[in-house]
């Protein structure tokens, strides 16, 4: 049997209203209780998933705003790579090249 999706609420108020209450850290035995008394038939665990994952986006995106406008720059560039560039960097930043050659995106140059 498959898990249930994390939080199915339909009112974008109340949802907000769960941000709200998840990034003031309320217990997860009060977010269930309020999300119940509002008619919503979710279990604890669904909605301690949905609050771990929502706290991660929150972190990243303080991360993220912590960011200098160079660094930005480069995770923009970073995440709109296809696979196989991001892969080639990866390798590039990591394994040294040939001795007397430099390398950019899969290629050496004298």
């Amino acid at each position: 049997m498959g898990r249930k999706k994390a939080v199915e609420i339909s009112s974008e108020e109340h949802l907000m209203l769960l941000h709200e209450k998840i990034i003031n850290k309320d217990s997860l035995d009060h977010l269930t209780e309020w999300v119940k008394d509002l008619g919503y038939d979710m279990g604890r665990s669904s909605i301690g998933r949905y609050a771990q994952e929502f706290n991660k986006k929150i972190e990243a995106e303080k991360e993220y705003k912590a960011l200098s406008e160079e660094e930005k720059r480069l995770v923009w560039l970073y995440r709109n790579m296809n696979k196989q560039k991001r892969e080639l960097l990866l390798h590039e930043l990591f394994f040294e090249p040939p001795i007397g050659r430099y390398v950019f995106c899969g290629r050496y140059a004298k």
